[in-house]
């Protein structure tokens, strides 16, 4: 199939789109057994609290408008099959965001463009054998492109396929790509399997590990290395990748980055530096935590429901402050601002005795969307709120964010960020991507060979 032929067959149309994906709100709550409840039992750094006991009572499943789901679902699969590189050399690579930075390659991106050709095929937005076709031509690409020990760089030209900036070798970038690369073999197989076998193979993941201080450091320069994953963040799926390799991360790194334990309104847990909430999302898109706890009894994805509580409390708690933040207007994430784009938007706690996380007014609706598998019913109630806001939506759903203060929405589209999203509603409905990746024998070993078992119920 030719890549004509590829862009030729993904369109569908709306009335199509609309018929394939009719389900109803009984089949919903069937098939997103995840509760606040489920989410707040005894676990080791996870405290059940009198505050998370009144949550419980008031997140009770809730009426879903699917059509809002389901027009935010398909944009985001739409920005990716959209978006992507269509040229033969460099098909499937990933703009960083649209519309600005029509050059600029996005490895993390990418990978969740890998991901959305899955997504798509299973919700009916792309002819599956289209879908394939796509995601093996995106594999062929990046065996093809310019890396350092298997590792990619932060940022590629969409067409020349040059690395730009003279960026960084980044191991979380590199992570999520291999894990869209995974999840599109697991779900099409055949060649797409096979490349994506390869690209994992090519990783020498041991050349990032500091020996003396056993952390792994998050990236190379030219000049050297920089950076480390010295406290708890979004960089679990580093080690569970690494950890199956051969060459491999050694469980004693994934046991010695710190483990900061905070509280804010009642909800205590392992919170990272900038008190973002994709730090608490980005693994566990890939990774199903639900129900496993490694050798200290953590359990990840109990962590990830009370960090979610506990930042939507602290917007809940400043909105008498930030005319933006509700009950159905939360969830403080790395996002574009009025001045461009903010890393440590977040809630406390933070690092440095709070200090590290930036606060502003500014509501990114993917914070409270890509938190779908956590807090279902308050993720699903932010987006309705979100959909009832005068120009926040556009060609590929809700924009980046805004701020009710300042008057401003920020209507660009961000690839990271429509791929959380996509990927965890997708997850939430269906477990689409956490289906494929959790059948992977390298996922399988690496999470056993980091001492992950199953939690005792």
């Amino acid at each position: 199939m030719t890549v004509t032929e590829v862009k030729q067959r993904t369109e569908v149309t709306v009335t199509e789109v609309k018929q394939r994906t009719e389900v109803t709100v009984t089949e919903v709550n069937q098939r997103t057994k995840v509760t606040v409840t489920e989410g707040v039992q005894k676990t080791e750094g996870v405290q059940k609290t009198e505050g998370v006991e009144k949550m419980e009572v008031k997140d009770k499943a809730k009426p879903m408008c699917c059509e809002q789901y389901y027009n935010e679902l398909k944009g985001c699969v739409d920005f990716f099959v959209n978006e992507c590189e269509r040229s033969e050399s460099a098909f499937g690579l990933m703009r960083d965001r649209y519309p600005s930075n029509g050059h600029i390659c996005s490895i993390a991106a990418t990978g969740f463009g890998l991901c959305a050709f899955v997504v798509g095929a299973e919700f009916g937005y792309i002819d599956r054998g289209v879908a394939e076709e796509c995601a093996a031509e995106t594999l062929k690409t990046l065996i093809s492109l310019e890396r350092g020990d298997g590792f990619f760089y932060h940022f590629y030209h969409t067409k020349s396929k040059e690395r730009l900036f003279k960026c960084e070798l980044s191991t979380i970038d590199t992570a999520l790509l291999i894990a869209g690369a995974l999840t599109a073999g697991e779900y099409f197989g055949g060649k797409c399997k096979e490349t994506a076998q390869k690209l994992y193979d090519e990783v020498r993941w041991n050349v990032f590990c500091d020996e003396e201080r056993l952390w792994l450091r998050m990236s190379r320069y030219d000049n050297g290395f920089s950076g480390q994953w010295d406290v708890y963040g979004e960089q679990l799926l580093l080690y569970v990748l690494g950890a199956a390799s051969m060459n491999p991360i050694d469980e004693k790194y994934y046991y010695a980055f710190k483990r900061l334990k905070g509280c804010y309104g009642g909800y205590e847990f392992f919170y990272s530096w900038f008190g973002s909430l994709f730090t608490h999302q980005y693994s566990h898109a890939f990774v199903d935590f639900r129900g496993i706890v490694d050798k200290n009894g953590t359990d990840w994805f109990k962590n990830s429901v009370i960090a979610t509580l506990a930042n939507r409390q602290f917007c809940l708690d400043n909105a008498k402050t930030y005319r933006g933040f509700s009950q159905n207007s939360w969830g403080l994430t790395a996002c574009d601002d009025i001045n461009g784009y903010q890393g440590r938007m977040g809630a406390e706690p933070s690092g440095n005795n709070n200090i590290e996380n930036v606060v502003d007014g500014t509501i990114p609706p993917s914070g409270a969307l890509s938190s779908m598998c956590f807090t279902p019913s308050l993720s699903l109630a932010a987006l309705q709120h979100y959909y009832s806001i005068e120009g926040l939506t556009g060609k590929y759903g809700l924009y980046e964010a805004f701020n009710a203060d300042k008057r401003w929405i920020g209507k660009e589209y961000i690839g990271i960020d429509k791929g959380i999203v996509m990927v965890m509603m997708a997850n939430m409905l269906r477990g689409t991507v956490w289906n494929s990746f959790m059948r992977s024998k390298i996922v399988i070993k690496g999470l056993a060979n980091l001492g992950f078992t199953r939690a005792k119920v």
